[in-house]
């Protein structure tokens, strides 16, 4: 459980294992956004493709680590945590290429969103679970998947 890097011939592979559905923890998070950013320093590395194994790409935020959390301290760290990580994507020195299967939901959204290249898998979906809690979540980085609305 955790994360896998490996890398060949310029081509550096961080994939989430996280079962049961990829949510990431703040650590996490935080430890995404590290491997990202050194994976983009490396002067070897041409490209980064990051990818999951198992259920799904990612479920996004761990939210039973967030009910087992007094107050908003967990809240907090997943919110800075999402933030580090979706910049070291944005910011990574080399192009990064996500590779989503079965579904991509909340946090997953900002990763992938703000990736240079996504492939999906047949039959992927995307979702935004936490607005239905009245949150914007990765709901900001959706632009990045759907084009903007035309007027007629």
């Amino acid at each position: 459980m955790g994360f896998t890097v490996t890398s060949t011939e310029g081509v550096t592979e961080i994939v989430m294992e996280h079962p049961p559905v990829n949510a990431l923890t703040v650590a996490g998070w935080f430890e995404l956004a590290a491997l990202v950013t050194e994976a983009g320093q490396e002067r070897s590395t041409g490209v980064v493709v990051l990818r999951a194994e198992g259920k799904g790409f990612s479920a996004g935020v761990d939210i039973k680590e967030m009910q087992r959390s007094e107050g908003f301290e967990a809240l907090l760290g997943a919110n800075r945590g999402c933030f580090a990580a979706f910049k070291a994507v944005y910011e990574c020195e080399v192009p990064v290429v996500a590779a989503v299967h079965d579904f991509c939901l909340g946090g997953g959204i900002g990763l992938v969103g703000n990736a240079d290249v996504i492939v999906a898998a047949e039959g992927t979906t995307f979702g935004l679970p936490e607005v239905d809690q009245g949150a914007l979540g990765a709901a900001t980085h959706l632009a990045r998947l759907v084009p903007q609305h035309q007027d007629a």
